[in-house]
């Protein structure tokens, strides 16, 4: 008996010493994400038309107010390491921070990607100037020949039966590991994209056995485990809404479109 007791007591003092504490309740109906560099840390959040950048201590650092056409409305991501989709002289060398973001029209089905830096200007539009086609993904890469940072996006047609890809080179020669947006190391994996139901990919072999899906709030909406054996995985996205979904598995994620 006095053996249950003292256990008992040494439970309840190693939880009194493992608290946890509620330490900040974000606005409703925004999404936050932190964001490291070796110098800095904060919290970007968005509403769908501004992103704000919140210091460490929560404290409003900065609004950033975007220009959304009608009928659009901004979307913007985190990805499966926890870095949302920001980074410092990769598309400019302006020393500025800048954010990759998402304009999407659910009853057009027409999505558009966006870099614009802190201040709200808009550094570069890499939505297509060929309205028969559709933004649909990109990758960041270096090339060590040139010693040039690049973007490979690729544009959807919009019957979805053809695709084109292009490549755009990046006033950045180095590219930051630390501090460049993750791109979804199963992008090329992903297919069909965009999708009107099965989303099938090839297996990352990540050591995990589940896929989840995000929305743009970062919401998980959806979880399905697969045979880490089976060469092709596949999911059915039927019943999602239309829009732009992240997709994650162990530390493999990447966006795709559900139409």
């Amino acid at each position: 008996m006095k053996k249950k007791i003292l256990f008992g007591a040494l439970l309840l003092s190693y939880f009194a010493q493992a608290q946890i504490n509620l330490e900040q309740t974000f606005p409703t109906n925004e999404s936050f994400n932190p964001f490291a560099t070796s110098t800095d840390f904060f919290y970007t959040s968005n509403t769908s038309s501004s992103l704000k950048i919140y210091n460490s201590d929560y404290s409003l650092r900065k609004t950033i107010n975007l220009v959304i056409p009608d009928g659009y409305r901004l979307d913007f991501f985190v990805d499966a390491s926890g870095k949302s989709e920001v980074s410092k002289n990769i598309f400019n060398t302006d020393d500025k921070y800048e954010f990759i973001v998402f304009l999407s029209n659910r009853t057009t089905n027409d999505y558009k990607m966006l870099v614009v830096n802190e201040d709200g200007d808009l550094v570069f539009d890499f939505s297509s100037t060929d309205p028969n086609y559709k933004y649909n993904h990109y990758r960041i890469f270096n090339d060590p020949i040139s010693n040039k940072n690049k973007i490979l996006v690729t544009y959807s047609s919009s019957d979805f039966s053809q695709q084109i890809q292009k490549v755009f080179t990046l006033p950045s020669t180095t590219l930051s590991l630390s501090e460049a947006p993750k791109t979804g190391e199963i992008a090329q994996k992903l297919f069909p994209i965009p999708t009107k139901s099965l989303l099938t990919f090839k297996n990352p072999e990540s050591g995990s056995n589940t896929i989840e899906i995000f929305d743009a709030t970062g919401k998980k909406i959806l979880t399905k485990e697969y045979n880490t054996s089976a060469e092709d995985i596949s999911i059915n996205v039927e019943n999602l809404t239309n829009g732009i979904y992240v997709l994650k598995s162990g530390n493999y994620s990447s966006k795709f479109i559900k139409e």
